[in-house]
């Protein structure tokens, strides 16, 4: 599902930035790497910075943070080649922000990662929500000893669950 929600941000001005939610619900399994797939667009030029915030719905715990200094704006008022600074907190190098859309990428998923995520963008503060489930590996060996194996091969940090919401072009980046 696709949500397109505008944002106004009046700083000097009416500043508008469309904000779009690619899936407002995301699975994956355990171990493996999830993109939380959203993008954004102004339709005037930015008073910067801007800043993009992932937190725990409901939480005033930042996941990740991203304040955009400087970006061109490409056709429709896409941003690209983004001057930011992005900070990871509580994900300890789990979380990173790609500032030229937004998308948060979650690398070796637990159980306990399953919650609802949001991002507010600001000023002045706006936030979206995703809703992330993490399953446990589904797998019954034929052999003893395959289990393990195939663990280790289902648990590769290159292994994307939502690798199609990409961008091709970054879909690649993401998945090295």
């Amino acid at each position: 599902m696709s949500l397109t929600c505008p944002c106004l941000f009046p700083a000097g001005g009416s500043l508008g930035v469309l904000v779009e939610i690619h899936r407002d619900s995301v699975n994956c399994t355990v171990g493996h790497s999830v993109l939380l797939p959203i993008s954004y667009r102004f339709d005037a030029a930015p008073r910067f910075p801007v800043s993009i915030t992932w937190r725990f719905h409901g939480s005033s715990d930042v996941l990740v943070t991203g304040t955009l200094l400087n970006c061109s704006l490409g056709a429709g008022g896409a941003p690209s080649s983004c001057f930011a600074k992005c900070f990871s907190n509580a994900y300890r190098g789990r979380a990173h922000l790609f500032p030229e859309n937004g998308s948060l990428l979650l690398q070796d998923l637990q159980l306990n990662d399953s919650r609802v995520y949001a991002v507010t963008f600001s000023p002045p503060p706006r936030t979206w929500t995703v809703t992330l489930t993490v399953h446990e590996q589904r797998f019954t060996p034929r052999r003893p000893g395959e289990r393990a194996q195939r663990s280790r091969l289902l648990r590769s940090p290159g292994h994307a669950c939502q690798q199609s919401s990409c961008p091709s072009s970054r879909r690649d980046e993401l998945l090295r």
